[in-house]
């Protein structure tokens, strides 16, 4: 089984600490450099994809000019979640 280094470890809890620009849906290009690392030498993947090839930010600024952000917190404290995520706990500082 391949090894994986420290800064992959790091990419899985980044991904909970939104940077800037704070925008619902934007995707961290380092996290996800370091993801792609991380796959590629697990042999995952058949060669280390490129970030432009799974993802972009260009839409993100566009769809939060227009989301209704109150009311999707309305509908997100409104929602019924099974037991078991019921009891789950986010851990302190995470920004969900």
């Amino acid at each position: 089984m391949a090894r994986i280094g420290a800064s992959a470890g790091r990419s899985a809890s980044s991904v909970f600490h939104r940077r800037a620009p704070h925008l619902y849906g934007w995707h961290d290009p380092t996290s996800w450099n370091r993801y792609l690392d991380a796959i590629a030498k697990l042999g995952q993947t058949k060669s280390r994809l490129k970030i432009n090839q799974i993802l972009t930010n260009e839409l993100v600024r566009a769809a939060n000019q227009k989301a209704d952000v109150a009311r999707a917190r309305r509908d997100a404290r409104a929602y019924k979640i099974n037991e078991f995520f019921r009891t789950t706990t986010v851990p302190k500082g995470y920004p969900l």
